[in-house]
């Protein structure tokens, strides 16, 4: 018990090789006792406990409690990791460790002495509180008061508050020149009267903050005028209150297309259909009925009679009136489809080719 005890404290008083608060925390890749490996640089964004043991650490085993109800006290945002800073803690001993002590966190090996040579520890137990951003915050060596003196620090860094999620969408992904784009979503949980503020980021990168405020049921929305083409971006963010932490939605892309000449589009239909029809009415239109009918063609010389006969004229039929209506309204219909091409942005060369081959094959037989 004796050899326990005297293994358990610092191996000298001097504490000048710990690294100082302030101090971005070394970084270090090492194996865990479950075949994995743990980076520390990888875990930005959680508060984490570096817990440097080992197995016979009489101090440690005065500390486990203390540090498990650490555990306890953050369930989110924060994480332990234990490591042994004596290498005959094998990776079975320290499963069976585990196991007897009903530890749930990380321990790793310290295969690469980081303890000394990066955190300049010289005993057993020694406490790293480090930061989100991965800055040392706080050292504590002993095990004596564990709980008590860690867990204000460690609170210091960590957010109580509840945890939010906010949801946000688009009344519509893909719109027209100056249409108006709701934005619309809820936080959870429920928070009435929270203020949102919805960040619009136009094609040219200047941008637009609108304010909302949640309902009863902490659904919100807000809108916002799409005055110009491109491609937009649309954010929710919620700034958190007294009693919840902040949160933010998702960017959403809105595209921005020119908007349709329906007046134009219109216009240039009403003209083809009165085109249209004048042709239609040309061609079909029967003689009036003062006109004086046409004499009849003179008689052949009298050495032609008997050798051949002039044939009457034929007389035009319903269909070859409409064929004769059809080839003459194939180029109007051409041009009305060159037309609502060209608005559409289709391929105008395409049309351009087929209508004067038509018009030349109508008009004049060449193909």
């Amino acid at each position: 018990m004796l050899v326990l005890l005297f293994l358990s404290v610092p191996l000298r008083n001097s504490v000048n090789d710990l690294v100082s608060p302030g101090t971005l925390a070394p970084d270090f890749t090492l194996p865990d006792i479950d075949g994995g490996s743990f980076t520390l640089s990888t875990q930005r964004g959680t508060v984490i406990l570096l817990d440097f043991f080992f197995i016979e650490c009489g101090w440690c085993e005065v500390a486990l409690p203390d540090v498990k109800q650490l555990l306890a006290d953050f369930p989110n945002g924060f994480r332990i990791v234990s490591i042994t800073i004596e290498l005959g803690d094998t990776e079975a001993k320290l499963k069976q460790y585990r196991t007897d002590e009903g530890i749930t966190w990380t321990i790793l090996r310290d295969t690469q002495q980081i303890y000394s040579s990066g955190y300049g520890v010289t005993g057993a137990p020694t406490f790293y509180v480090i930061d989100a951003r991965g800055v040392v915050h706080f050292v504590k060596v002993g095990g004596i008061d564990v709980y008590a003196i860690l867990r204000p620090q460690i609170a210091s860094l960590i957010d109580l508050r509840p945890v939010t999620q906010l949801t946000a969408q688009l009344s519509a992904t893909t719109v027209e020149v100056g249409s108006t784009v709701t934005v619309s979503g809820s936080i959870t949980p429920t928070i009435g009267g929270g203020a949102v503020s919805i960040r619009v980021v136009k094609p040219d990168s200047s941008m637009t903050n609108l304010s909302a405020t949640t309902g009863s049921g902490g659904s919100y929305s807000g809108s916002f005028l799409a005055d110009r083409e491109g491609s937009w971006k649309v954010k929710a963010f919620f700034a958190g209150d007294a009693g919840h932490q902040p949160s933010e939605s998702t960017e959403l892309d809105l595209v921005v297309k020119p908007s349709t000449p329906w007046l134009l589009i219109g216009a240039g239909a009403v003209v083809l259909v009165l085109i249209a029809a004048a042709v239609w009415y040309f061609m079909l239109r029967k003689p009036p009925r003062y006109a004086q009918p046409l004499p009849p063609p003179p008689p052949p010389p009298p050495a032609a009679m008997g050798s051949f006969e002039v044939p009457p004229a034929p007389v035009p039929t319903r269909s070859s009136q409409l064929l004769r209506s059809a080839a003459a309204l194939t180029p109007v219909a051409l041009l009305g489809a060159f037309a609502v091409a060209t608005v559409f942005g289709a391929d105008q060369y395409v049309w351009i080719q087929v209508y004067v081959r038509v018009l030349c094959t109508t008009c004049i037989g060449i193909g």
